[in-house]
């Protein structure tokens, strides 16, 4: 069988999208072959030859047809499978090519207004603000052309492209995410703005902001956002080995500014770990194969990521891994303070009857190491409420 995204596209939809199944087939690489054929009422338009993946081949099989290109009318697709031995048809789609607009729905002259909510944690702060924005159809094709405006002047923004309208090109953009440093006085932010201008409009906006850095290496990755540089090791996953706060604002990072300082010579755990029911200690950092990469970066936000296995310490490479983890840790340009998501992920199957199973213990303690350097206090929050102490001498946070 075929499927569409819809049953009638319009002049300005641009590609259409389209699976085609083939439930219970053989589709390895050995010889076979797809053919789609494109016809309007009962004559052949086109024909057109898919690739079978050699690697994991699946009976499903995505394309897409320029809409643009197609006269106003009743269409059908369909896609035969074959090989020396066998022909497999699939029934036709049907859809429609109707000959109409959407209507374009343009950034107002005086811009989008943001809504950024007031605060009483602090009188005047600069508050990194990450945010989502929806675009009616056609309204932009291009973030570069935004401007975000504070008080009517601009100022950094990072645009991102979270979803389109529709698959392909052209296309237009559906939610576009916003990243920017909103500035609050009294508590009540400033008056923020997007405006559409010339292309890359918003590049010279904000030439006295912070500078936001990241640089990524064989070995690690180091952001810096202006007040604050951290590295993260890309071959050995331990979670932030490093990190410099610019207390005296010099512009510098010494060594008694390093608030962060793991690696071999360290007596703290660093990075994720669990350990299981035996005692036997799991870490990101014995897997050979982590993958730690910047993904996304601009002028105002870096975020990376590491993806990988926790392997026993002292295991070796024979030995099975025991659950996956994701980590995030995102930093804002001018900010001293890095955001960390962390997943575990179980991978093993767990007893989901309590009353007829003893307590399952597979994972005795799970953690995240940060080795402090020179750290008297600690302070988080939980459940909404904030909780603060003093570090015990010879632990980690």
């Amino acid at each position: 069988e075929v499927y569409s995204d819809r049953a009638a596209y319009w002049n300005d939809d641009g590609q259409g999208q389209f699976i085609a199944v083939f439930t219970g087939k053989d589709v390895g690489p050995g010889g076979q072959r797809i053919l789609l054929e494109l016809a309007s009422e009962g004559r052949m338009i086109e024909t057109r030859q898919l690739e079978i993946p050699r690697k994991d081949p699946s009976p499903k099989f995505t394309f897409l047809i320029p809409m643009d290109k197609l006269k106003p009318g009743k269409y059908t697709i369909k896609a035969v499978m074959s090989n020396v031995d066998d022909v497999v048809e699939t029934a036709p789609c049907e859809f429609i090519r109707v000959n109409q607009n959407h209507v374009k729905i343009p950034i107002p002259a005086d811009g989008i207004p943001l809504q950024v909510h007031a605060q009483n944690f602090a009188d005047a702060v600069t508050w990194p603000i990450s945010t989502g924005v929806p675009m009616p159809f056609g309204t932009l094709n291009d973030p570069s052309k935004l401007v975000l405006l504070e008080e009517g002047k601009p100022v950094p923004a990072q645009w991102t492209v979270r979803s389109t309208w529709t698959p392909g090109e052209p296309t237009s953009v559906r939610w576009l995410n916003l990243d920017f440093l909103a500035r609050y006085e009294g508590g009540k932010a400033k008056d923020y703005r997007i405006k559409a201008g010339a292309p890359d409009a918003g590049k010279s906006a904000g030439a006295d902001a912070p500078a936001m850095n990241a640089t990524e290496t064989a070995d690690s990755i180091v952001v810096n956002t202006g007040t604050m540089r951290f590295q993260v090791n890309r071959k050995s996953f331990k979670g932030i080995e490093a990190a410099w706060l610019d207390s005296n604002k010099d512009g510098n990072f010494t060594d008694d500014e390093q608030v962060i300082k793991g690696g071999a010579s360290s007596a703290f755990p660093s990075g994720p770990y669990f350990v299981d029911e035996k005692g036997a200690v799991y870490k990101p950092s014995a897997d050979p194969s982590v993958e730690v990469k910047l993904d996304e970066t601009g002028p105002v936000r870096a975020t990376l990521v590491a993806r990988g296995w926790y392997r026993n310490d002292n295991g070796t490479a024979k030995d099975p891994p025991l659950c996956k983890f994701v980590t995030r840790f995102t930093a804002f340009a001018g900010q001293p303070a890095i955001r960390v998501s962390h997943r575990t992920i179980i991978t093993y199957d767990a007893p989901t009857n309590r009353t007829e199973n003893p307590p399952f213990t597979r994972l005795a303690d799970v953690g995240f190491g940060v080795p402090v350097a020179g750290a008297v206090r600690w302070a988080t929050g939980i459940d909404g409420k904030p909780l603060q102490g003093y570090l015990p001498s010879g632990k980690s946070v």
